[in-house]
């Protein structure tokens, strides 16, 4: 039994990875080599797919399932044969490769080789990092209401007005997305601009340390 969990749909396009020509894997591996983008999921793997070629079947299915064994590995870090050998399990038992033909062995150096790409682990490990939270920003707004204020006879028009904010943060958690909704005042919006001018600031001043250093550094 294999120890690792991969989706159907991802085990076959792993399969065809033994139509990979020896020219597709150079540049697949070159490409990989200079990957130098946001460590966003959806964006790396539009870039390897890219990377694979048009011509290969399952190409963007092949990308997820690349980046998703690499994400897996950075969790856990086993030993890396072993890692590929989980791999290679899954396969034959999704019967995408026998355990003594050629598609097997083939299989097996393109996938030590591709996930062996330096920069490309580097690449997946920050994803692992930024992801490996309790809970997942997605997306802000601010409800803005006027609440009237009214006198003794309320068939009367108001007296006055409130304005009043509502932010509301949405994030995920256990794969669900959450909404929490916070009251704030003028003041409360006055603190939150400052609090984030403050954010942005120190992470310019920490950039500037470690690139000074020779260290990459990742900001989004």
């Amino acid at each position: 039994m294999a120890r690792l969990s991969i989706p159907n749909e991802q085990l076959e396009a792993l399969g065809g990875l033994v139509k990979i020509s020896t020219a597709q894997l150079s540049a697949l591996l070159e490409g990989l080599s200079r990957v130098s983008l946001p460590i966003e999921p959806d964006a790396l793997e539009a870039e390897v797919a890219k990377l694979l070629g048009p011509d290969l079947p399952n190409v963007e299915t092949l990308a997820k399932a690349l980046l998703a064994l690499n994400i897996t590995y950075a969790h856990a870090e086993p030993p890396f044969d072993e890692f590929v050998n989980d791999i290679l399990s899954a396969l034959e038992q999704a019967g995408q490769v026998g355990f003594h033909d050629d598609r097997r062995s083939r299989a097996k150096d393109l996938i030590t080789k591709i996930l062996s790409v330096p920069t490309f682990r580097t690449v997946t490990k920050a994803i692992h990092l930024k992801l490996d939270r309790e809970r997942l920003f997605n997306h802000a707004r601010i409800l803005t209401d006027a609440r009237p204020v009214y006198g003794p006879d309320v068939s009367a028009a108001p007296q006055a007005v409130l304005i009043t904010h509502t932010l509301k943060i949405s994030y995920y958690q256990d794969d669900k997305m959450v909404d929490f909704y916070l009251a704030l005042d003028e003041d409360d919006i006055a603190e939150l601009l400052a609090v984030l001018d403050r954010a942005g600031k120190k992470a310019e001043s920490l950039s500037a340390v470690f690139k000074a250093a020779n260290l990459r550094v990742i900001r989004k």
